[in-house]
C-alpha cells in the first residue's frame, strides 16, 4: 500500500482531477485540488514536459504544503516535427489545426504519441519525475464525445476507436497518464 493517504494535485483541469482521482481509488489516496486549496495558475515557460510538470508541482507544493503531484501532457505528431508537443493546451485551434495541417496525408504518415510526465514532490519538496507514452495515429476526422483535449482524433496502436469513443476503462488500458501514474505508484509504494 502507498505510504501516503492524501495528495495535492496542482491543476485547475477538472477532467484531469477526476481521471487521476479515479486511478488512485484502489490505493486509498485522497486528492485535494484547486477546488480545496487556492492554487495559482502556473506560467508554463518550460520547453519540455518535464520542465512544465516541475514548475507546476513546485507552485502546488508551495500552495498546499503537502505532497503534491502535477502533470504536463500533450500530443506529438511525428510528421509535424512533434507539434503541438508541450504547446498542446495552447495550440491555436487544437486538434482542428492538427487535422488541417495533416490534410488527407496517408495513414502511414499520421503517427503520433501522447506524453504525460507526472512530477511529484514528497513531504520535503524533493521532485521526482515519471513519464508515460501512448503511441498511435491521428484519425482523419474527430470521432466520439468522451475524453478531452485531443482524444477525439487519437487512435492508440492496436485499437480501431479514438480515445473519445472509448469507455474510461478502455482508455486507461493504453493511456499515457495511466502509464506515468503506474510508475509513480510503484515509486510511492516502495519508498
Amino acid at each position: 500500500m502507498a505510504k501516503i493517504t492524501e495528495l495535492f494535485m496542482a491543476t485547475h483541469n477538472q477532467s484531469k482531477i477526476a481521471e487521476i482521482a479515479e486511478m488512485l481509488k484502489p490505493y486509498a489516496i485522497a486528492i485535494k485540488s484547486s477546488n480545496d486549496i487556492p492554487y495559482p495558475e502556473t506560467d508554463e515557460t518550460g520547453t519540455t514536459f518535464e520542465e512544465n510538470a516541475s514548475l507546476k508541482v513546485i507552485d502546488g507544493f508551495k500552495a498546499s504544503n503537502m505532497p503534491t503531484i502535477a502533470d504536463d501532457s500533450g500530443i506529438c505528431v511525428k510528421t509535424l516535427n512533434d507539434e503541438p508537443g508541450v504547446y498542446s493546451a495552447r495550440y491555436k485551434g487544437g486538434y482542428n489545426t492538427v487535422l488541417n495541417k495533416l490534410g488527407n496525408i496517408a495513414n502511414a504518415n499520421r503517427d503520433a504519441y501522447f506524453v504525460c510526465v507526472i512530477a511529484y514532490t514528497d513531504k520535503n519538496g524533493k521532485i521526482h519525475l515519471f513519464r508515460g507514452e501512448s503511441h498511435g495515429k491521428i484519425a482523419k476526422t474527430p470521432q466520439g464525445e468522451g475524453g478531452f483535449g485531443y482524444d477525439p482524433v487519437f487512435i492508440p496502436n492496436g485499437e480501431t476507436k479514438t480515445y473519445a469513443n472509448m469507455t474510461k476503462a478502455e482508455k486507461s488500458q493504453t493511456s499515457h497518464r495511466k502509464k506515468a501514474l503506474a510508475k509513480f505508484m510503484d515509486f510511492i509504494t516502495s519508498e
